[in-house]
């Protein structure tokens, strides 16, 4: 369980301009409701798919 004093570190994020693609790492992502921005596998879809 994460509360407020846990330190959480992301090592890498990751995206695919396409699906069926290898994800590169970025530098930094935006998220949204919908996913992160500019990943193929952002959307509204009915589950996650990364």
């Amino acid at each position: 369980m994460v509360d407020e004093n846990t330190k959480l570190i992301v090592k890498s994020v990751n995206i695919s301009k396409q699906k069926g693609t290898i994800k590169e790492p970025v530098e930094s992502i935006e998220l949204t409701e919908k996913g992160i921005v500019n990943d193929a596998h952002a959307g509204k879809w009915h589950r996650q798919i990364s």
